[in-house]
């Protein structure tokens, strides 16, 4: 879903680059913090439809202010997924892993 990257802005992963999930029944994710940041947590976005305005949050926030090895689970996700940045102070580097069950 996303390789390694460094962020310290707030910042919404391109739309291009959200990924279709919606033959799927359980998405389980695996966020790897191997920078962290002062302040910033990572927040997962769905939508039926790949356009901005459609996106709205999903589950729970990820903090990135800790090299840290987290799972997050979302059931019965829409079609489209992606991430976001939010409260960031200072730069996390940070990648994630997903796979979907049926």
């Amino acid at each position: 879903m996303q390789e390694l990257t460094d962020q310290s802005t707030n910042t919404v992963q391109d739309k291009e680059d959200a990924i279709d999930v919606g033959s799927y029944r359980t998405l389980v994710l695996q966020i790897r913090v191997v920078g962290a940041a002062t302040a910033g947590s990572i927040q997962f976005e769905e939508a039926m439809v790949n356009e901005n305005s459609a996106f709205q949050s999903v589950g729970s926030t990820v903090p990135l202010t800790a090299v840290n090895n987290l799972k997050l689970v979302i059931q019965d996700p829409m079609r489209m997924l992606r991430w976001r940045t939010i409260n960031m102070n200072g730069t996390a580097r940070f990648t994630i892993e997903v796979i979907g069950r049926t």
